[in-house]
């Protein structure tokens, strides 16, 4: 059904613009002042599409495609898609469609998963010390080796809090966690798809590889084609916008 309301959006470059109505959004297409891979969005589609996969706008993208015989990928202002001229629309219909985040959004995410994560840790070390006064450590004539495995309990405790929060968060529904989820970001598999507790744990830890050396790990996330940090790579994931950014 065409959907003749003003809520189509559509992008150039890393802008969004609209809304406007699917009669002026073909307008645009049939004149060439958007070419059919233009990301296009509206309501109730899971994610931005090349125009030319949308049977609605398929008509008006092929009338600004007339002539253009290369095929191949394209990449268009930061928004990356797999589109081929002259393949047919169910091809188009299968290829996933992804804009990817860039390092300095997801630093932002970072940030304030760590800010979050660190004083989730000082609660814990605080129930620790209260503990360990409790039970008479830190004290004159205190048990050491009660001490110090309190200590120990209490690393182990931060360690699980960090893996727990980013694996069940980044697995679940929501496929983020809440600094993610601010930014409006979210972490996938190659395809698009969520990813399993399993592999979120794997995403985690591998973060020790790309901290160990010098942050390098993080950093390649700034001009890796997909914007894969190393832990991405290894994990096979993929850090991307929401669909209605």
């Amino acid at each position: 059904m065409t959907q003749a309301a003003a809520n189509w959006y559509y992008a150039v470059g890393t802008e969004r613009n609209g809304p406007i109505d699917i009669t002026a959004l073909r307008q645009m297409l049939s004149s060439g002042q958007l070419n059919a891979h233009t990301l296009v969005w509206t309501d109730g589609m899971p994610n931005w599409i090349a125009a030319i996969t949308h049977p609605d706008l398929a008509v008006a993208a092929q009338q600004q495609m007339q002539g253009t015989q290369q095929a191949g990928g394209y990449q268009q202002g930061g928004y990356t898609g797999y589109v081929a001229p002259g393949q047919p629309l169910q091809y188009y219909a299968n290829q996933p469609t992804f804009v990817y985040a860039g390092f300095w959004l997801r630093f932002a995410g970072w940030l304030l998963d760590f800010l979050i994560t660190f004083f989730g840790g000082c609660i814990v070390g605080g129930v620790v010390g209260v503990i360990i006064g409790i039970t008479g450590g830190g004290g004159r004539g205190s048990n050491p080796n009660a001490e110090v495995g309190l200590q120990i309990i209490s690393y182990i405790l931060s360690i699980m809090i960090g893996w727990l929060y980013y694996a069940i968060m980044e697995s679940s529904a929501a496929q983020a966690t809440l600094g993610k989820m601010a930014c409006g970001i979210k972490v996938t598999d190659m395809e698009g798809n969520r990813i399993s507790f399993g592999r979120a744990t794997g995403r985690h830890f591998a973060k020790l590889l790309s901290g160990i050396i010098l942050g390098f790990g993080y950093f390649m996330a700034g001009w890796t084609e997909r914007k894969q940090g190393l832990h991405d790579i290894i994990a096979g994931t993929l850090v991307v916008k929401k669909s209605n950014f």
